[in-house]
């Protein structure tokens, strides 16, 4: 019985610590172009890989369909619960600018860095709004 509660038990922190080191591949429909660390991206289907956020803060957005890529360096977010995954984005008129990444697997908020032409709207200005995608 001791030998299975052990066995148990080393099953339970392997697979805890493989399932943490998964990468976080998910896909999130972009309905608008939008900025990602000073690179316009279209509007469509993209793959958001987090896998790397714990190690070194870059995050990865990979197009579905025509390939557009961009890495993100990240920092952590502003503190509180995670309920689901988001991608929130900044809004300035009709330009949009991916402002932090929620992920409900790791409990974490990733804020991305400005880029240039969101300092150059704030500088001027211009009032922002949020919006958030919800990641599936």
């Amino acid at each position: 019985m001791r030998i299975t509660a052990v066995a148990l038990s080393l099953v339970v922190l392997l697979a805890g610590a493989v399932f943490a080191w998964s990468p976080i591949n998910t896909v999130v429909s972009v309905p608008f172009d939008f900025y990602a660390n000073n690179t316009l991206m279209p509007a469509g289907n993209y793959s958001i890989d987090t896998s790397n956020v714990n190690r070194g803060g870059v995050l990865t957005i990979t197009g579905r369909v025509r390939g557009h890529r961009v890495m993100i360096p990240t920092s952590p977010g502003r503190g509180g619960t995670v309920d689901r995954s988001q991608l929130v984005f900044r809004v300035y008129g009709d330009s949009y600018f991916l402002a932090e990444v929620h992920d409900e697997f790791r409990g974490t908020i990733r804020r991305a860095p400005e880029s240039r032409q969101e300092k150059e709207m704030s500088r001027g200005g211009a009032r922002s709004d949020e919006v958030a995608l919800a990641v599936r």
